[in-house]
């Protein structure tokens, strides 16, 4: 000690240096690293995943499936009034009247319809990524795409033109399913309205359900041939034949 001053030992001094980086570094699950992480996962152009990618996104779309799937049975999640208290999962199942049937029926149905739009997706990712890749160096302008588009083979062209169309329809009809869905379980819901609970519950499910719905009709809204990846957090165009990064890559190897 010198003048009242305390001077730490440099091991000390390099702990509190080790904590203050430990502080600083983003939580290694917080959004912004998963959403990297997804991202990453599609963007290269061999198209081959480590195993522990593989992983990662199959747990993150059976999650995805998961809320999407809870979110629609919203007569069996929105608490209800049963006498005064909340009503059971058993009792949310049971239906009193016909309304309250088809509105059960209108949320298995939407349950289903919305896991029919992730398997339409997988397949529309699994063939754009056979014959497209992302490629950054490459324009992404309405000219540029068109032109590479109509450059390729006749076969896959037209099996990417016509899955995507496949989604658009798709998508919008299920916009339109989710409006007969809320509109027949908010009766019902509105019928046997318990507190705010039900209502902040049911605006939930519902937001949840738009935004996954918005996200699938976004990707499909901005022309024939801008083909954007479906499980991206942000967007990505796929603006490339494959065939033709291949053929160019190879010469490359052998020069």
């Amino acid at each position: 000690m010198s003048d009242g001053v305390v001077i730490k030992p440099s091991s000390s001094l390099e702990m509190d240096h080790r904590l203050e980086n430990i502080f600083e570094m983003p939580h290694p699950l917080d959004e912004r690293s998963i959403n990297q992480f997804v991202n990453n996962a599609f963007e290269n152009p061999e198209g081959r995943l480590t195993s522990t990618q593989r992983m990662f996104i199959l747990m993150y779309s059976v999650f995805e499936v998961y809320r999407t799937v809870i979110s629609s049975y919203l007569i069996v999640f929105v608490p209800q009034n049963c006498d005064g208290y909340s009503c059971t999962i058993s009792q949310n199942c049971s239906p009193t009247d016909e309304l309250e049937s088809a509105a059960i029926s209108m949320n298995t149905l939407m349950a289903v319809y919305f896991c029919g739009m992730f398997l339409l997706e997988k397949e529309r990712e699994r063939t754009v990524k056979r014959h497209l890749i992302v490629d950054k160096s490459s324009a992404t302008d309405k000219e540029y795409l068109i032109a590479m588009m109509q450059s390729m083979d006749e076969k896959p062209r037209e099996e990417i033109l016509r899955i995507n169309n496949w989604y658009r329809v798709y998508t919008r009809g299920l916009l339109l399913f989710f409006f007969v869905n809320i509109g027949v379980s908010g009766t019902v819901i509105y019928k046997n309205y318990l507190n705010n609970t039900t209502a902040t519950v049911f605006i939930t499910n519902a937001l949840f359900m738009i935004n996954r719905i918005y996200k699938a009709i976004r990707i499909t809204s901005s022309g024939e041939y801008n083909i954007y990846s479906a499980y991206r957090s942000d967007s990505i165009l796929y603006n490339r034949d494959r065939t033709t990064w291949l053929k160019k890559e190879t010469e490359s190897a052998l020069l």
